[in-house]
């Protein structure tokens, strides 16, 4: 049996040790515009936010969830940034359902996730759609 929650504040410096080996293994699949300790330091200053899932038997964490709210001109959104852990389908129906549970308490008229291809067909279920897609070129190498 698995519980979810936010992580607060004074608590967040432990569950960054915890989840950190979850970050690690998202690091490559953002492109180069993350750090692990990127992300530390925007949950630090409150600019995203840490969700963990963990055991109801031995409180240990095994899974790990990072968003940030952003308010554009017209419209706001509860964005998923990382997500990474073990026996993800034991505890995502009850993350999905907090989140957006959260989303909807801060008025976000939505709620939005980049990702993997993988993540699509996954998300679908929970009513996500494929929106768009990014298209990068990449200007380091000249």
């Amino acid at each position: 049996m698995y519980k979810v929650s936010g992580v607060p504040f004074e608590l967040l410096a432990r569950a960054i040790k915890e989840v950190t080996p979850f970050l690690e293994k998202v690091i490559p699949y953002t492109g180069g515009r993350y750090k692990v300790e990127d992300i530390v330091q925007a949950l630090l200053k409150e600019q995203m936010k840490l969700w963990v899932a963990f055991s109801s038997l031995d409180q240990k964490i095994c899974g790990a969830i990072v968003t940030e709210i952003n308010q554009y001109p017209q419209k706001k959104y509860f964005t998923i940034l990382f997500c990474g852990g073990e026996k993800i389908n034991e505890w995502d129906d009850q993350m999905h359902r907090l989140l957006e549970e959260v989303a909807r308490t801060n008025k976000c008229d939505a709620m939005d996730i980049s990702g993997r291809k993988g993540w699509i067909r996954y998300m679908k279920s929970y009513g996500y759609k494929e929106d768009h897609k990014y298209i990068e070129k990449d200007l380091s190498n000249g």
